[in-house]
């Protein structure tokens, strides 16, 4: 298995998602919906995949309109028994929210947009076209990754490459590239740092970070062959220590809840 392809090239609607180690991400993130969302209000769902997250929460009470920009996956959510409780399905980039208006849904939530921007400019440019169609005081949510997964897939990519000297050295030259970068191939992972970084600049207050694939042990053959009541353990451990700083700056992909800071008369 490639595990890095697994976690962040491939969506919810891939050949994987009836499997444990898919269920890892889709419980954790539930966990930390059900924990830090408000319950109800207007939600904007970008690069909405499946939109298997965005039917559910429909289903709990929330307000929610879809965007995805490929048309695949726009057939596929409009073929899912589900769609009829989504607000709205349409066509869209997570870099242009022009269709909408300024201040207009209380969460906007876009879990495979943040590392697919390898350029600092466009994740600013997604961060300020997510800002602006958020509520003051509404939330902000996106999935990451970090420099760690990056790293890690890239260093297997050396152990298990073939013993030709010209294939190692460019390997490792790889390696080197993406410890550097944080860039591999089309993706892109973010430190700690530039979170908080961006949070002071577009002035977001912190609600959680939290990994949503513990390291790398989470992918483990191990974790298919759990009996149920063992995989509720480590789902109950995985509760536990997903929001702890020294688990998220290693995890995998991880999860970002942030809100837009409200403003009064003493901020001018």
């Amino acid at each position: 298995m490639d595990r890095f392809k697994y976690c962040g090239f491939y969506g919810d609607n891939d050949s994987h998602a009836d499997d444990r180690l898919h269920d890892i991400k889709h419980l954790t993130i539930n966990y930390l919906f059900d924990k830090y969302l408000p319950g109800e209000g207007k939600v904007l769902n970008t690069s909405a995949n499946n939109a298997s997250y965005a039917i559910e929460l429909a289903a709990k009470g929330y307000s929610v309109t879809v965007t995805e920009p490929s048309d695949d996956n726009l057939a596929l959510i409009r073929s899912n028994p589900g769609a009829h409780l989504l607000e709205s399905v349409g066509m869209g980039t997570p870099l242009d929210l022009s269709a909408f208006s300024s201040e207009s849904f209380d969460i906007l939530i876009s879990l495979r947009t943040m590392y697919r921007l390898t350029t600092q400019a466009e994740r600013e440019l997604f961060v300020r076209e997510s800002l602006r169609v958020i509520k003051q005081g509404g939330y902000f949510v996106f999935s990451f990754m970090t420099p760690f997964a990056l790293t890690h897939n890239q260093h297997m990519a050396v152990v298990n490459c073939p013993n030709n000297p010209a294939d190692k050295i460019k390997a490792y030259r790889k390696l080197a590239k993406v410890e550097k970068t944080h860039v591999f191939d089309n993706f892109y992972g973010m430190t700690m740092e530039e979170i908080s970084d961006l949070c002071r600049e577009y002035k977001i207050d912190i609600v959680s970070i939290a990994s949503t694939y513990e390291a790398m042990n989470a992918l483990d053959p191990y974790v298919n062959d759990m009996t149920d009541e063992e995989f509720k353990d480590y789902m109950e451990c995985q509760y536990a220590i997903c929001e702890d700083p020294a688990v998220t700056r290693y995890c995998l992909r991880g999860l970002f809840i942030g809100r837009k800071k409200k403003f009064d008369l003493f901020d001018w």
